[in-house]
């Protein structure tokens, strides 16, 4: 090792000076460490929702339509143009263990009945809960009263 051990010598003195000066003294204090930044929105984690999520232009919710009476289908003759309010929209899918046990029924061939063209019922739909009256005047200038024709609120019902 003649010739070629001192420079491994000085090169570990280096090393070592470089580590022991990097390291903190014995009695003093460590610094603080240092404070996270806050994540930019880009860096954050999505957050999961227990349900599944409905983007908020298909909940259930109350629309309404400006039509003409005679439009409605109910048989009056009018040019009336009138505000119709409905539902329309999703609502979040739950799954009952009754609604489970009647699928699983289902699929082992079980002569169960049936509700409609030949479903089980299904999941919650959105219906209104509550109607409004509306009045018109026909195309003979007489006075007609609707009960419950317009919706006047929305929920997921079933």
């Amino acid at each position: 090792m003649v010739g070629g051990g001192g420079e491994l010598d000085q090169s570990l003195c280096l090393v070592l000076g470089t580590i022991s000066a990097s390291l903190p003294s014995p009695g003093t204090p460590e610094p603080a460490a240092p404070t996270p930044l806050p994540l930019v929105a880009s860096q954050q984690r999505p957050r999961r929702r227990a349900q599944a999520v409905v983007p908020w232009e298909h909940e259930c919710q109350l629309r309404s339509l400006a039509l003409r009476v005679k439009d409605l289908g109910l048989g009056y003759a009018s040019e009336e143009t009138m505000l119709f309010k409905y539902c329309s929209g999703g609502c979040p899918s739950t799954r009952s263990n009754h609604d489970l046990a009647l699928a699983r029924l289902s699929l082992k061939g079980w002569d169960l009945p049936t509700q409609g063209e030949g479903k089980l019922p299904g999941g919650p739909c959105c219906r209104p809960t509550r109607y409004e009256d509306a009045a018109f005047l026909d195309d003979g200038h007489r006075w007609h009263e609707v009960r419950e024709l317009s919706a006047a609120a929305c929920g997921c019902v079933g």
